[in-house]
């Protein structure tokens, strides 16, 4: 690892041009491991760094220091390619969607990432098969002897509260004792969990819908709930409280919501209690962790209802 610090340390060192990347739809761990490394980089090598994204960041991500210097796609106009470009927390060149041109017309690349099946991409590659992408962050300016700001540990804090679920996929101490260091660093986590667990009245009544509509198989082991794409936007493509909602349910071991898109895409996020869904994401052309992932396929609603029940079937041995 301290090999590849020295390598990264050495390509912004070099770089007079610096991007970082965002998946399509940034999580809290995509956002804040980026807006995290932009203040670090800048705070140790006095460089400015491009922070794009494509698609749509949750709305409760709005209160993150750095926030708004976020540029969308859509409205990134590139002239010169970047002397260096640094994609986080993504698994795969097609993760970056419309950004993968930034990318690859890069004179340098770099990749960061956390998930247990990921793609070589890069010139550099820094894969650590951990919690979050934040946390290889972290780690990643603490062993190199990096000052972290204020800012990058309330981001850095953030993106390893959200992709753990708010710690409930944390399986050992290390992510528990990096959470304090960035504590005594100055991360406020009464703050930032009071941030990331508001709602909106839509998203709300929309969810509480969705939910009432839910419906069981497999001996109610796995549960499904769906989104139109009108609903989807009116709750502000937020499914986080029936994801919640539904896992909690006692008998159940998956949670599977179905959300409709303008374009005829449903895009699919899968939830487990014990057993690993990310292999069942890869068949849906996505990826994740082992028991938070998600995917997607073209059609309907009802055409990604019955390909989801099949796989499960496959994978339970069992009718639905």
């Amino acid at each position: 690892m301290q090999n590849k610090i020295e390598q990264l340390s050495e390509k912004i060192k070099s770089a007079n041009s610096i991007a970082i990347l965002m998946h399509i739809n940034p999580d809290g761990d995509a956002v804040g491991s980026a807006i995290g490394l932009r203040e670090i980089i800048r705070d140790n090598f006095g460089k400015e760094s491009t922070l794009v994204y494509p698609g749509k960041y949750e709305f409760v991500l709005d209160f993150l220091p750095g926030i708004n210097d976020l540029i969308h796609i859509d409205n990134f106009k590139m002239t010169d390619p970047f002397d260096l470009v640094i994609a986080v927390d993504t698994t795969g060149i097609d993760r970056l969607d419309d950004c993968a041109k930034i990318f690859e017309t890069a004179r340098d690349t770099v990749k960061i990432d956390h998930h247990d099946m990921t793609d070589d991409f890069a010139n550099l590659n820094i894969n650590m098969h951990i919690p979050s992408t934040a946390e290889i962050i972290y780690k990643i300016a603490r062993d190199a002897g990096w000052k972290i700001n204020n800012n990058a540990v309330t981001v850095l804090f953030t993106g390893i509260t959200t992709d753990t679920g708010f710690f409930r996929f944390i399986h050992g101490p290390e992510t528990f004792l990096i959470l304090s260091d960035l504590v005594k660093l100055g991360a406020k986590p009464n703050y930032i969990l009071d941030k990331l667990t508001m709602d909106r009245k839509n998203s709300v009544l929309v969810n509480a819908n969705a939910i009432s509509k839910s419906k069981f198989y497999f001996n109610d082991r796995l549960v499904m709930a769906s989104f139109t794409a009108d609903d989807f936007i009116r709750a502000d493509q937020n499914d986080g409280l029936a994801l919640m909602t539904l896992r909690g349910i006692d008998t159940i071991e998956y949670t599977v919501i179905l959300k409709e898109t303008t374009d005829g895409i449903v895009r699919i996020s899968l939830r487990s209690r014990n057993n690993p869904v990310n292999h069942i994401a890869k068949q849906l052309n996505g990826g994740g962790h082992l028991n938070a992932a998600g995917g997607q396929i073209k059609g309907t609603l009802d055409d990604a209802t019955d390909t989801v029940l099949k796989l499960f079937e496959t994978e339970l041995g069992e009718k639905r």
